[in-house]
């Protein structure tokens, strides 16, 4: 247990972003309203641990000018004293308002769930009350184990991609000297199926559901991307096939789907056509709207790239960062990237990247945050 580390892929990730300064002084979303006047930043990551010290804590992180000025702890969830049971895993989180939902599920019994919610702006969590009923059990046997996203719309928790452990499907209950994080560490890939449906998680009814649409409109995938914006569901890359051997590009979808999700349906995914360029090579990857205009994909897991989709000519164009940022240690267990910040200039074709550096201290089983600025020429070839 000693040499057990965070994974920082899964286990640290962005939950809400205020504007300091801003014309209106209200909390936005910098990715998808970004403007020039903006002086401060707060970001707010949370990092869970689920085998050493048993709890989520979240970060504050203050920026100035994409300078990284302070980093402390803004709150601790401990699952002992605040949730009462110290072997659970964090499933799903979302965000409304200020208000962060988070999902737990037992390690020793996977038909136990616990939820509650974080008010930024009072700095309390609040636990929240679920009706564990037979519907339920059988709906948690379709959530995804390990390597899916989840999106908030609507008041929705959504369930996208990933993979199933299939000895869930015959077994619920892990073994008590085994948590979920050591199983998922060392089953083999072909213990799992791909995630074909979609689950999600209504905040206002406090239940699960699957979604009703064409199941087989959705590309099954793994590691893969999404955001949402004005009633749209965008979801790209990912694995399509299962391999403990993923350095190759064979099985890495080149896809942009989307959705319309409204009056609580979703119907179906559509795959994008696009001009030029599809997306390619992008894994466990950062999807965000720019200027209500640009579908910007960052990945760093295996290859370094950025994608880039004009909306407004339906143009794409996929960029490597190898050469323009220096990401030699990007691939070590220690160190992560996640992009935060995107800014593109339509006049001079300029781009900015502001991309968070999250690195894992050995010493003191902690981690912390650094900034990497880099503006370069975006070229269309």
């Amino acid at each position: 247990m000693e040499n057990i580390k965070l994974n920082l892929s899964s286990q640290i990730s962005l939950i809400e972003t205020k504007l300091i300064n801003s014309e209106d002084n209200k909390a936005n979303n910098i990715i998808n309203n970004i403007s020039n006047n903006i002086q401060q930043q707060i970001l707010y990551y949370f990092s869970y641990d689920d085998q050493i010290n048993r709890k989520l804590v979240i970060y504050e992180l203050k920026l100035e000018k994409n300078a990284l000025i302070e980093q402390k702890i803004k709150y601790e969830i401990k699952y002992k004293e605040d949730i009462g049971n110290f072997n659970i895993h964090l499933i799903a989180k979302g965000n409304i308002n200020g208000k962060i939902y988070f999902i737990f599920i037992s390690n020793t019994n996977s038909y136990i769930l616990y939820a509650g919610i974080y008010d930024l702006e009072l700095s309390k969590y609040f636990p929240i009350i679920l009706d564990i009923n037979v519907k339920l059990k059988e709906i948690i046997k379709q959530i995804p184990d390990k390597d899916y996203i989840t999106i908030c719309e609507q008041n929705k928790i959504f369930f996208f991609g990933g993979l199933i452990d299939q000895s869930k499907l015959r077994n619920n209950t892990l073994s008590q000297n085994q948590n979920e994080e050591e199983s998922k560490t060392l089953s083999s890939r072909n213990d799992y199926i791909l995630n074909k449906s979609c689950i999600y998680f209504d905040i206002e009814k406090l239940d699960f559901e699957k979604q009703k649409f064409n199941e087989s409109s959705l590309i099954p995938r793994y590691k893969l991307g999404g955001m949402n914006e004005n009633g749209l569901i965008y979801l790209l890359g990912g694995f399509t096939t299962i391999s403990n051997d993923n350095e190759n590009n064979t099985n890495i979808s080149n896809n942009l789907q989307f959705t319309k999700f409204f009056d609580d349906k979703m119907h179906q995914f559509n795959i994008a056509k696009i001009d030029e360029e599809n997306p390619k090579d992008m894994i466990d990857n950062d999807v965000y709207m720019i200027n209500n205009r640009f579908l910007i994909s960052f990945s760093c897991y295996i290859y370094a790239k950025i994608w880039i989709l004009d909306i407004k000519t339906n143009k794409g164009i996929n960029i490597n960062l190898k050469d323009k940022i220096k990401f030699e240690e990007f691939n070590t267990d220690n160190i992560f990237f996640r992009l935060i910040n995107c800014d593109i200039n339509e006049t001079n074709n300029q781009i900015n990247l502001v991309i968070a550096k999250i690195i894992y201290n050995d010493n003191n089983k902690d981690i912390k945050f650094d900034i990497i600025n880099k503006s370069f020429e975006y070229i269309r070839e």
